[in-house]
């Protein structure tokens, strides 16, 4: 199987990137801040990450596929960037 990957943002854009992902093979973590919106891919298979950081594995990949508003800065906020 391929890899696990981390996805950020399951609206209008994300949630069928993430399952089209799930269909291919991929495992996947995700996150979203309305997390009943998870709830579909869950049941595919993806595992739901409590809070953004805990989508990324070291190592892994993570991809954010969401709008950036106010709250983005807070979800992106990695300990290298600072």
């Amino acid at each position: 199987m391929p890899e696990t990957l981390g996805f950020i943002g399951l609206g209008n854009m994300g949630a069928p990137i993430a399952a089209n992902l799930l269909k291919a093979g991929y495992g996947l973590r995700v996150y979203n801040r309305t997390a009943a919106k998870a709830a579909p891919l869950v049941e595919k298979g993806a595992t739901l990450a409590p809070k953004p950081a805990d989508v990324a594995q070291p190592g892994g990949i993570v991809l954010p596929a969401r709008s950036w508003n106010a709250l983005a800065p807070a979800e992106f906020t990695f300990p290298s960037a600072r």
